[in-house]
C-alpha cells in the first residue's frame, strides 16, 4: 500500500481563525492537553514548548528530523509542508512557532503576549 498525499491544509488555516476569533472574543478554545511535536534542539520549537511547560498545558513529543519523521505519512497529514514545529491541541493544529505562541496565549495566558494580541 503506498502513502497518500495528505490532503491540502486549508481546513488547518480556516480552524486557526475559528479558533483565533473565539479566543479574540474572551471563548477560552484550549483543551489543556497541548502537543508541540518537534525537536527540543531547535531554535523554532523551544519557545511554544517552553510556553506549554511554563503555562502547565500541554507536553512535547519528540520529532526526530534527523530520521525523516517530519515527512511522515502521519506528521505530513498534520503539516504538509513537513517543518516543525507542529502544534496539536484538541481538533486544533497549527505550524509556524510564532502563531503557535499567540494561539497559546489568547488560549492559556493572554497576559503574557499583551491583552490586545
Amino acid at each position: 500500500s503506498s502513502a497518500q498525499a495528505p490532503e491540502p491544509c486549508h481546513h488547518n488555516v480556516q480552524q486557526h481563525f475559528a479558533a483565533m476569533g473565539a479566543a479574540r472574543s474572551g471563548q477560552p478554545t484550549g483543551t489543556g492537553k497541548v502537543v508541540i511535536y518537534g525537536m527540543s534542539i531547535s531554535g523554532n520549537v523551544m519557545p511554544p514548548m517552553l510556553f506549554i511547560l511554563d503555562n502547565k498545558c500541554g507536553s512535547m513529543e519528540e520529532m526526530n528530523i534527523m530520521t525523516g519523521e517530519h515527512k511522515s505519512p502521519e506528521k505530513l497529514a498534520l503539516n504538509p509542508f513537513g517543518a516543525m514545529p507542529i502544534m496539536q491541541d484538541g481538533d486544533i493544529i497549527l505550524a509556524e512557532s510564532t502563531a503557535i505562541l499567540r494561539y497559546l496565549a489568547k488560549c492559556y495566558n493572554p497576559t503574557s503576549y499583551g491583552l490586545d494580541i
